[in-house]
């Protein structure tokens, strides 16, 4: 590195400023830097956002000057130009081209900074000027006045950075190297440190986080380094964080140590700044480190190092824990830099990185069923990372966890439920008045069981548990009775096979059984009968035979007291009850196809087994360790509100609700019948979080007409009928022509028609219009006009159309002409 490129210096243009003298002492050479016009201080900050700084302090400027020199000073040309790609060492051929030749004066030397710029892969590098910084000389020696020369030899900027390997070239060569004519003589100038920040991932939307920072170290200012060129020097990184409340406070809460670096530092011959650390990572100085926590460890800012270090870390480690930002919001990074045992760079000098801090945080709400707060009850938060922590509601119920781990979710749950239970219960034991919360984005809703099953994870922000009691409920409304009767309806059982899949999400439930009555009797009795509707239903839950039986006692009241209308529609209902009645005596086939023995009317033997195989029917099995508990409402709490007097199915119902066995049923029945101003079943209905309903509403009839003819085709007038089906039974008299009229629901699809000369079973259909053929079958069958019912017009069809027009006086064409279809249609009904 011999060659050098001579600075021709131009004479100056004075300005009448006194210069300042250029020295030395000690055998090195200092420069002291000419007067300029706003000598800036620049300070080197990353400021993606007004939130957000990396910089020396906002109370500490930096010493990163830039000289700018003004029409008073002396000024200083270049003698060649450099060609793009050579560098500043190369001689040019013929320095006089292009350029007018001043004499120089003696005091006056320019310093240049280049910029290395790679070309190829190769390494080959050319070099750009980018600043130039005019300094004047006093003297080299002792009455020497020669001309300097500008040292700008380069050497290639190769290093290699951990056990990684790799060539790093670049960055800016400040050369600061005077040489007078005879000798070289180099100063190192003074080490800053550089904070470079690490925005966090995918943090477009809020560039003012950071993850951490990148840190190198700068050539600054005039003066010199304690480190010296190619000899490496014993040097340390110390680190600190001043914790402020907020960015505007000047005063910090608190200085946390954080740790230090300690390596060595060289300089280069042209004066690059090269940190080796000592041993990675044994040699990190972490104050909060210990053999479970090492510095690789995720913490909460990281560290990582750039290019002027050697051996470092090839990932970050961190530098600040959780539990040391409790209640901070901003934090200022700041680094010091020693060097042979006395400060180079003090924290004022570097940069600072500012840390507007991602205040993560968990916040608890907990609520009972109306949003009361839940004051004074210990839960738990369980992290998945494995971590959990134990806390206590404040008086507002609530609870807040800053900065969980990792940010992370948490279970929530409570460390014993026996606390909290016995609150929930003594409140639950009165009636609230209050409407029951729901869930929704903001509130998780959980139903308090014996082993709290319910999970809720809590995200970061702020939400609101709401502990409530498990209450369902099961509405059986419509025709499930009959007026006066606690008679539960074959259409009833059909549905309480049904309540298998409650039975078995609920097997520990207490079950409350609630009957209703409408308003058909007086107060007092509807009160005695929605009681005894209560006890039937439970009865049937339970297949407890005696439950049923003792409505056919004679004690019973008329209109109340069950027979063998009862008896028949528990036969209609059974799997073989067709074949039971086509057999003409019903009662006997039962007992038959049972071997009961016993003959007669229907006794005490055959009711008991006909009433086991009517409750078993419904294949519900009630588990033994639910509870149930009946009461009775009376006429009170009607769905369908009605004048004294007046029958209305919708109000003869009966509802279950489940209770959780850890509660039992609260608040606590009023007796065994609740009056018009309890207050108890208002509160159970409020509280049920869900309602299932079983609906037997009677909706659309059908009007249905038959004749009834003996063997010899006569009319059977005046016979008393039934007609037995799942909702119920219809009776009446067939009229002089034998017809029988009545409207059922549209929903029966079977019945079981019962006179005097035994019982026939019947398949109900709704006809098609009588212009088609089958339509005009069925009535004339309906009718006792015997034809087959196949669609088709047939001879058979024709001769039963020729005895109905010979009948009604009609032309007899054997056809369904238009006066034969309107006379059957005006006789038939529709």
């Amino acid at each position: 590195m011999t060659a050098r490129s001579a600075v021709r210096i131009c004479p100056p243009r004075l300005s009448g400023k006194k210069r300042r003298p250029w020295s030395t002492s000690t055998g090195a050479a200092r420069l002291d830097a000419a007067r300029s016009e706003n000598r800036s201080e620049r300070s080197n900050r990353w400021s993606p956002s007004p939130a957000h700084r990396c910089s020396s302090s906002r109370r500490h400027q930096t010493a990163n000057h830039r000289h700018r020199p003004h029409d008073g000073h002396w000024q200083a040309e270049l003698s060649r130009a450099l060609p793009l790609g050579s560098t500043p060492d190369e001689e040019s051929s013929d320095p006089d081209q292009g350029h007018e030749r001043h004499e120089p004066p003696s005091d006056l030397v320019r310093l240049m900074m280049w910029h290395e710029v790679r070309r190829s892969a190769r390494g080959r590098s050319c070099w750009r000027l980018v600043r130039c910084v005019k300094r004047r000389v006093e003297s080299f020696r002792a009455g020497e006045r020669d001309c300097p020369t500008l040292d700008a030899s380069v050497a290639p900027n190769e290093c290699s950075l951990g056990e990684e390997g790799g060539n790093l070239s670049g960055g800016l060569r400040v050369l600061f190297a005077v040489c007078p004519a005879q000798g070289r003589l180099v100063v190192a100038r003074p080490i800053r440190v550089l904070l470079r920040p690490l925005p966090l991932p995918g943090g477009e939307a809020r560039p003012y986080l950071v993850r951490g920072c990148s840190i190198g170290l700068q050539a600054w200012s005039a003066g010199s380094s304690k480190a010296k060129p190619n000899a490496p020097t014993d040097a340390k990184l110390v680190f600190q964080a001043r914790c402020l409340k907020d960015a505007r406070d000047s005063t910090p809460q608190k200085t946390l140590e954080l740790g230090e670096i300690s390596g060595q530092l060289e300089i280069s011959t042209l004066g690059d700044p090269r940190f080796t650390v000592a041993s990675v990572p044994e040699q990190i100085n972490d104050p909060k480190a210990t053999a479970a926590n090492s510095v690789t460890f995720l913490r909460t800012i990281g560290l990582s190092f750039g290019a002027e270090f050697r051996s470092a870390p090839p990932s970050l480690f961190l530098l600040l824990d959780d539990a040391d930002l409790e209640g901070i919001h901003h934090v200022e990074l700041v680094v010091t830099l020693s060097v042979a045992g006395a400060t180079e760079a003090a924290a004022t000098v570097n940069d600072v990185l500012d840390i507007p801090l991602k205040r993560e945080f968990l916040a608890l709400n907990l609520l009972d069923e109306v949003g009361d707060p839940l004051a004074s009850q210990d839960i738990s938060l369980s992290y998945a990372e494995g971590t959990s922590v134990e806390l206590t509601t404040d008086a507002k119920g609530q609870v807040r966890v800053q900065n969980p781990p990792g940010g992370a979710e948490a279970l929530f749950g409570f460390p014993s439920l026996d606390a909290i239970r016995n609150e929930l219960k003594r409140r639950w034991d009165k009636p609230r008045n209050k409407p029951r919360l729901r869930g929704n984005r903001a509130v998780s809703v959980v139903s308090m069981t014996d082993t709290l099953d319910a999970e809720v994870t809590l995200a970061p922000g702020v939400r609101s548990v709401s502990l409530q009691p498990r209450v369902e409920l099961v509405r059986f409304v419509g025709l499930f009775f009959e007026t006066s009767k606690a008679f539960l309806l074959p259409a009833a059982k059909a549905r309480l096979g049904e309540l298998q899949a409650l039975y078995d999400a609920h097997p520990t439930s207490t079950l409350l059984v609630v009957g209703h009555a409408d308003r058909a009797g007086g107060s007092s009795y509807n009160d005695q009968l929605s009681l005894e509707r209560a006890d039937a239903m439970a009865s049937f839950l339970k297949d407890e035979v005696d439950g049923f039986t003792k409505f056919y006692e004679p004690s019973v009241a008329k209109e109340k007291r069950w027979g063998d209308r009862e008896d028949r529609m528990m036969l209609k209902s059974l799997d073989d009850g067709a074949a039971l009645f086509a057999s003409g005596d019903p009662v006997q086939a039962f007992r038959n196809s049972r071997s009961i023995q016993e003959t007669g009317p229907t006794g005490p033997v055959t009711r008991k087994a006909l009433v086991g195989e009517y409750m078993a029917s419904d294949q519900a099995v009630l588990p033994a360790s639910m509870e149930l508990v009946t009461h009775g409402c009376g006429e009170n709490f009607p769905d369908v509100s009605t004048r004294d007097g007046v029958a209305e199915e919708e109000n003869r119902r009966v509802e279950l609700f489940f209770f959780d066995t850890g509660f039992g049923v609260q608040p606590a029945p009023p007796g065994k019948s609740s009056g018009p101003n309890s207050t108890a079943y208002p509160e159970w209905r409020r509280r049920a979080e869900q309602t299932h309903e079983f609906d037997l509403r009677l909706g659309e009839t059908r009007l249905l007409r038959l004749r009834l003819l003996d063997s010899a085709h006569q009319p059977l007038s005046g016979m008393d009928w039934s007609i037995l089906h799942e909702f119920g039974t219809e009776t009446g008299q067939t009229d002089d022509a034998g017809n029988l009229t009545a409207r059922i629901p549209a929903r029966v699809e079977s019945a079981v028609l019962v006179h005097d000369f035994g019982a026939l079973d019947l398949g109900i259909i709704l006809f098609p219009p009588v212009e088609e053929v089958l339509g005009t079958q069925l009535r004339l069958n309906n009718l006792g006009y015997e034809c087959p019912t196949q669609g088709t017009l047939d001879t058979e069809t024709q001769d039963a159309l020729l005895d109905f027009q010979f009948d009604h006086d009609l032309d007899e064409t054997g056809s369904m002409d238009q006066p034969t279809l309107s006379k059957l249609q005006e006789i038939y009904g529709q």
